[in-house]
This record gives structure tokens, C-alpha cells and sequence, in this order.
């Protein structure tokens, strides 16, 4: 497994059974990792490269049974679709959901997320009705395609990661300053009187 520095990942790698499966180490938490798989805000900006083609709609039912839709209009011309239905979802840990290109077999994909401290290990398994299926995928270029987009998710985690919003339950660092004096009316009034330079551009 690869330790994650923005850049490296494995690649995927063909087992005895009739599947695919990618192993990466994300420099982000377990909950983070699993709202970009599930969250089409997140999605849109790391499943499919933009320059390829952007998100024109996505649909999520996040629940045993319920499914899920992403459709891109490319810039070849042409528009790409996947579909699917969950069979598992288990927050934030592993989701467990069948898939569907426009002709290509249907998959059934399993990812499990694991926390390690302050990163994430990633296991992402796809499998395959048969080995033929899947080495055919293989050679379509599969494996690049899913690299690919986990070194941009890895980009786009970083991203989210280096914006940290103000806790507005916490201290500010510098203390307010309390003015030496009382501020009166008179003294308002005063500096309201006092003559304004006009403003410079």
C-alpha cells in the first residue's frame, strides 16, 4: 500500500477471483473520505477529470436498495452514464453497491474505508462475473482510469483539508481590547463634527 503524498498511488491489481481491487492511503479522515464517495457536491469534482467532460446530473439514494445515477456530457460529444443500487451502506466505513457503464457487464463494487490516526486506508474492490469480463476491462484501461482518479481525489481531499473554517466556539487567539475610556454621547458627537477628507481612487 502506498503512503499517500498526494501524488503516489497503487494500481489496481488483478486476483486468482474474478476482480479488480486498488489499496491507497489518504491524508484525510475516515468521514471526509467517505462524504466525497457519497456526496454529489464532492463527486462532480473528482470522479471524472473535468477537462474530459463535466457532471450534467447526479442522483444519490444512500440506503440498502436505494440508487444511484451520474451522467457527464464529454468534450468528445458524446454523454457517459453509471448507474447502480446500494446493497450495503455502513458510514463511514464500507458501502457495497452493483454497477453499470453503458455496454459494459454489470460489477459489484465494495469499498472499505479503515482509519489509521489522522489518514484513512482505502480498499477498493471491484468484481467481476468472470475473469474474461474483467481482463476485458483491464485492457480498456480500467486500471489507469481508476488511478487517475483517486491521485485527483487525493488533490481535491487536500484542498478541503488546507480550508479551515473559524470554530465560533473557540477563544480568538487575541483578546478583544476593552477601550481605555468610556465612549459618550458627547465624544460621538465630536467626532462626528470633525471635518472628513474626502475620499481618494
Amino acid at each position: 500500500m502506498a503512503t499517500d503524498d498526494l501524488s503516489a498511488t497503487t494500481s489496481p491489481t488483478p486476483s486468482p477471483a474474478p476482480e479488480m481491487v486498488v489499496t491507497r492511503l489518504f491524508a484525510a479522515p475516515v468521514g471526509l473520505v467517505f462524504d466525497v464517495h457519497t456526496r454529489c457536491d464532492h463527486l462532480k469534482n473528482w470522479l471524472v477529470d473535468q477537462s474530459a467532460g463535466l457532471m450534467s446530473s447526479c442522483k444519490i439514494d444512500l440506503r440498502p436498495g436505494g440508487a444511484y445515477g451520474y451522467s457527464w456530457n464529454l468534450t468528445s460529444g458524446t454523454a457517459m452514464s453509471i448507474s447502480g443500487v446500494y446493497q450495503e451502506v455502513v458510514p463511514p466505513q464500507r458501502l457495497v453497491s452493483t454497477e453499470a457503464w453503458a455496454g459494459s457487464p454489470q460489477t459489484r463494487n465494495t469499498l472499505v474505508l479503515t482509519p489509521q490516526g489522522s489518514q484513512t486506508s482505502l480498499t477498493f474492490t471491484v468484481q467481476y462475473s468472470s475473469t474474461t469480463d474483467r481482463d476485458a476491462a483491464g485492457r480498456a484501461g480500467l486500471s489507469a482510469q481508476i488511478s487517475d482518479c483517486y491521485t485527483r481525489l487525493a488533490g481535491y481531499l487536500a484542498g478541503l483539508i488546507s480550508f479551515t473554517p473559524i470554530d465560533p466556539t473557540k477563544e480568538p487567539s487575541e483578546p478583544i481590547k476593552e477601550p481605555s475610556e468610556p465612549i459618550t454621547k458627547s465624544a460621538l458627537n465630536a467626532s462626528n463634527d470633525t471635518p472628513q477628507d474626502p475620499p481618494k481612487y
